[in-house]
Formats: structure tokens, sequence, C-alpha cells
């Protein structure tokens, strides 16, 4: 799913070469938000993921208004632009709990280094989040194109609570019917709990889940990542493998240190 970026700016001209290099670095990009009113009604039926806002805003608000607002009510992350890198206007916009400060020249010249900035906000975001405020994950019980037909009473988002979780994997493969075995499609993860049999997905890769997840996961190779509290994990083999369940899983050198770093900060090792 693309980003929602929405720009307030009050020079169009400036708004539109913003819009255009955040849409060819595949962003969904709002409408043109020139004033605080606009803006507000932008937020509200938008819903932006992040918004870039012109610190020295034109009219009875200023940016740092809307910064204000953003920080305080909506609780969404900000990148100020401004004309200068002039002192006072920084710590006036210090004081609203901006994502990042940036000069309009630089990001209009560069729109690589805006992007960057984005991407690692909305990365922070993301993994905050789920760390702080979420105990489980919403699955996919089908593939994307065929959820599109499901019936109106049809479940679409499966909950699944991180404790039940036992592994990801990305080469899973699915009974159906009575002797058809489906091996889960690219760019899908599926999600393998001790209390379900059924198909649950995710679409993503798992090196984009692997930095959603709470640090009680663990990637131990290119196909898993596996949950180190579950009451499922039997133990670490003297070889590079780890018994989970019934199964006998590899442990990758790529992932041998990170591995052993994080299953050392959970259970104490004499």
């Amino acid at each position: 799913m693309k980003a929602r970026i929405l720009i307030v700016e009050y020079e169009r001209i400036v708004y539109d070469k913003l819009r255009i290099g955040l849409i060819s670095e595949n962003f969904n990009v709002g409408g043109y938000s020139g004033n605080y009113e606009v803006v507000i009604d932008n937020i509200l039926n938008f819903n932006p993921d992040l918004v870039l806002i012109d610190i020295a805003l034109q009219g009875s608000k200023s940016g740092i208004d809307i910064g204000k607002l953003l920080n305080d009510k909506f609780n969404i992350p900000f990148i100020y632009l401004s004309d200068s890198d002039d002192d006072q206007i920084f710590y006036m916009g210090l004081s609203t709990c901006p994502a990042h400060f940036m000069t309009k020249n630089r990001v209009i010249s560069n729109i690589k280094e805006l992007v960057r900035a984005i991407q690692t906000i909305l990365q922070n975001r993301r993994k905050q989040y789920v760390l702080v405020n979420q105990n489980g994950i919403l699955c996919l019980p089908d593939y994307l194109e065929n959820i599109k037909h499901f019936a109106s009473n049809q479940v679409s988002r499966i909950p699944i609570s991180f404790k039940d979780i036992l592994f990801f994997s990305n080469k899973i493969e699915f009974k159906e019917g009575k002797s058809k075995i489906e091996r889960i499609r690219t760019n899908y993860v599926g999600v393998i709990s001790k209390e379900s049999n059924q198909k649950l997905l995710l679409k993503c890769s798992l090196s984009e889940l692997s930095l959603m997840l709470p640090s009680d996961f663990a990637r131990i190779n290119e196909s898993y990542i596996i949950n180190l509290q579950s009451d499922q994990l039997k133990g670490k083999a003297n070889g590079n493998a780890v018994l989970l369940a019934d199964k006998m899983l590899n442990i990758s050198k790529r992932y041998k240190d990170s591995f052993n770093r994080k299953l050392n900060r959970i259970y104490l090792n004499i």
C-alpha cells in the first residue's frame, strides 16, 4: 500500500514540484493544502501517514500551528520545510516535536533526500507502533485477489496473538481440497500458529515483516522467522539448528549472531 503524504504549502509551484517528485517515488499525495482550514479538511478526509509543512505558511494560522495540532490531536508525524536555516524559526518549530526539519531548496533539488527521510520516519513509526500498541497481527485467510470476491459476511482479516504464533515462512505449502498442495505465492508470507491449521497469510516479504515484529521474533534463515517465546520452542541443537514444535529448522550463518543475541536476551545462558 502506498504511503499517503499531505503537502501543506502556500506556493502552488512548490507544491506541484514536490507532488510530482513524490508521485514518481510511488507515494500517494493529497490535494493542494494552502491554508489552515483546507489542511484540516484534508487531514480528516485523506488520513495522511505523514505531512510536509511549510513552516512559514501564510494566513491566520502558521505552519507551526498546524504542527502543534498534528502532534497534540492527530498524532501524525510531520516534516517542517523552511526557506532558510534560521535558528529562531527552527527552535520555534522544535517545540511542536517535528519528525524532521528540512530546507525547501535542498528538498526540491534533491527529492531522494526527502524520500529517504520520509521512509525512515514511517519505518520507525511502524516499528514503534507495533512494539507499543499491538499484541498480535491481522492475517489474510486467502490471497488478496480471492478476498476481493468474498461475500460481505465473510471474514477477510483474522486476528492472531503474537504469543500463539510459531513462525512465519515464505516456504509453506497449503493443502487445497483433498489432494492438491499449493506452495505459497511470491510476495506473501505464511503464518503458522499453534491453535489453527487454516491458511493464514500476510502480503509482504520476510524482510519487511522482520522490521515490524516485536523483539521476541528472530530471523533464522532466508525462509523463516520464529517466535523465541513460543511454548513450542524445544531448544537449540548442537549444530546450527533449532527445534520448534516438530520442525528442525536450520540457522544460517547470516542470521546466527543476531539469533543468538536475541536468544540470550530472553533466556539466561550460564
